[in-house]
């Protein structure tokens, strides 16, 4: 593995999430929350009967292991390089139903603790990603963020995703990829329920 200099700014990138949140536009899709964009953007929360540390080392730390028991579309993925502080090059890739290619990812990941105690994960697309492997099409993180707060014996998970998806998915209806995506990340949270328990919101 190979020493890696962060090319995104951490205050950039929380700011970019602060202007999301904060955006007019955000409607209902039963728990999870669309936000009409160019590309889509949604964002749910989630309780789960579990400790912060365990969820955010599950869901980020060692998400190129563990993203196969949440994410029923994922392939395989790699860590690129890492700084040794919590930044680190990834690649994933997702199997997608035929006629479309297969979908890979190439993006910078932020984990890190702020002051309060809470977790968190901010990625965006590497600045310069390497050409997708044959069959993939290059989707691209335009910002994703998941923040896990302790609370109690649980945790309250908060994710937020804009992605543009890539390849020809880009020419579908906004609607039809809002619906895939918010779908998608509905599902992950069932699955995550399923294996951690619910917890109190």
């Amino acid at each position: 593995m190979t020493t890696y200099r962060a090319r995104h700014d951490r205050g950039a990138l929380r700011r970019d999430l602060d202007g999301l949140l904060g955006a007019d536009g955000w409607r209902a899709r039963g728990e999870v929350h669309v936000l009409g964009a160019d590309h889509p953007v949604v964002r749910t929360r989630v309780a789960l009967a579990a400790d912060a540390e365990q969820i955010w080392r599950h869901l980020v730390v060692d998400v190129v292991t563990s993203m196969g028991g949440w994410n029923d579309a994922y392939l395989g993925g790699a860590v690129l390089g890492d700084d040794g502080a919590g930044v680190r090059r990834l690649i994933t890739r997702a199997r997608l139903p035929r006629p479309f290619a297969d979908r890979e990812d190439d993006f910078e990941q932020h984990a890190f603790v702020d002051d309060e105690g809470v977790f968190w994960e901010l990625s965006r697309v590497s600045p310069e990603p390497t050409p997708p492997a044959p069959g993939h099409a290059p989707g691209r993180v335009l910002l994703a963020a998941k923040q896990i707060r302790p609370v109690g014996d649980g945790c309250i998970v908060d994710i937020l995703w804009h992605y543009q998806l890539g390849g020809v998915l880009d020419l579908l209806p906004r609607a039809v990829r809002e619906r895939a995506l918010a779908g998608n990340l509905r599902h992950e949270c069932e699955r995550l329920t399923a294996r951690f328990g619910a917890g109190r919101p």
